[in-house]
Order: C-alpha cells, then structure tokens, then sequence
C-alpha cells in the first residue's frame, strides 16, 4: 500500500472531491479559536489541510508517512505563503508531548489505522476538552455505494473500513474519549461513463491496489461492458462524520 501512495502522490487532488470541507471547516469554527494548535492526522497532499490554513487564523501541523504526499503538501504551502508544519510520522507513535494539540483531524485514512490504537494515541496528544474529528466512509456506505454495487468485488475488497458500530463502540474501549457526536453525510454526484473509467484507471480509490492484476484486468472489463451506452451517471456519495473528545 505504501507504493500506491508514492504512485498517486503527484495526481492526489485532481482525483478526490473535497465536499466533506464545508462541513469540516463548519465544526472547526465551533471547535477552534484564534492559534489553536490542530494537528491532520495522515494529511497526505494538504488536501484539506491547506483551504483551512487559507481560511482560519490557527496553529497548523499535518503528518503523514508518505515522503512523496509530505512533499506535496509542503510544496502547495509554500507556493501559497501559508504557515504549516509538515512531518513524517506514524499515527501510532505521534512525536508530539502529551496535551499538545487543540482538535486533531483524519479524512479518508482512518480505516489504515489500527483504531483503538490510533484514539490511544490521539488521547495522548490531545488537551483535556479537545475533539478528534474523523471523516470516514463507513463499511456498510462502501457496500452500497456506486462503486460497491456495480464494480466488480469492490464491497468485497474493501475489508479495511469501519462500520459505524465499531466507531461507537471504540468510544467505550478508549476511556479518555467520549462519542460527541456521529453522522451521516451524503452528497449528490454526476459524471460521465469517460469520467468514471478515469477515475478507474488512475485509481482513485486505494481498492482498487487490492486486486491482482489479472483480477483488476477482468473487473474492468466487466465494469465496461455495465458502463457501455450511459452516458451522465448519477449516484449519491456517502461518508461517516465522527467526532470523539477527550475527557
């Protein structure tokens, strides 16, 4: 997996949407106030990390361990004169002092993490009072998404995400945490048959990097011959919004 993201790096943002920003810069303005210290937990390329250093007045830091998303990221803060501090690290081990962060932020990455491991650790770093704000597509949203239902063994590929009872039940099992809150957002979608198979072919999704080759070759086809004739192709995207804070 760690090859995919080396891979991907360069064309990272041209592939993911970012509809889940309003509603992260939403609960940033309810969680946040003027150098509040917040920390995106697997930042990759900034993809977020940078509109909101655009945006608000805070204390900025992201890490990731792709040297190639890390160096993205960086290069787009730069070039942009925003001030955010980029390091390598695991999300098991965060080189931070205890109760060092205000909010910390994960989109679309948490199902690489161990999870209890991962709240472990963000506890630690985190004040007493602070929120960990998580974005993630829950297991059964994968299952019935545009992808899960119509490419071929995608729902089935796709083992490493969490459903939304682990993410409730990991609240108990953490006892520095409490669930502050947890929903569902969905999004209206459109895009053409080339559009989609763009999106196939460059990988979008790190899924896709589950298959073998002969495995991948025979889904597509497949998923071709279901694209064959349609042309503007609706669907709704789903995702998880799961918000922990440290007690």
């Amino acid at each position: 997996m760690k090859d995919y993201f080396v891979s991907i790096s360069s064309k990272y943002d041209e592939l993911r949407g970012k509809e889940i920003l309003p509603p992260l810069c939403e609960i940033l303005r309810r969680l946040t106030k003027k150098d509040s210290r917040v920390l995106d937990v697997a930042c990759g390329t900034g993809l977020f990390l940078i509109p909101i250093a655009t945006e608000f007045d805070l204390r900025l830091f992201g890490s990731d361990l792709s040297s190639g998303m890390l160096e993205t990221a960086h290069k787009k803060a730069r070039n942009k004169n925003l001030r955010v501090s980029f390091l390598r690290a695991d999300v098991h081990n965060l080189p931070f002092p205890d109760e060092y962060f205000d909010v910390l932020i994960s989109t679309n990455a948490i199902h690489h993490f161990d999870l209890i491991k991962n709240l472990k650790e963000c506890a630690r770093v985190l004040r007493k009072g602070g929120s960990y704000i998580v974005f993630s597509r829950f297991r059964e949203q994968n299952n019935r998404s545009f992808w899960g239902k119509n490419f071929p063994k995608f729902a089935d590929k796709e083992d490493r995400l969490y459903n939304k009872e682990e993410f409730e039940g990991a609240a108990e099992k953490v006892e520095e945490f409490n669930l502050d809150d947890i929903n569902e957002l969905s999004f209206e979608k459109k895009a053409t048959a080339e559009e989609i198979l763009a999106e196939v072919a460059n990988k979008k999704y790190s899924t896709f990097d589950l298959y073998s080759d002969e495995e991948f070759k025979e889904s597509l086809k497949s998923f071709k011959n279901w694209l064959n004739g349609k042309k503007d192709i609706c669907y709704i995207s789903e995702i998880g919004e799961v918000i922990y804070r440290k007690v």
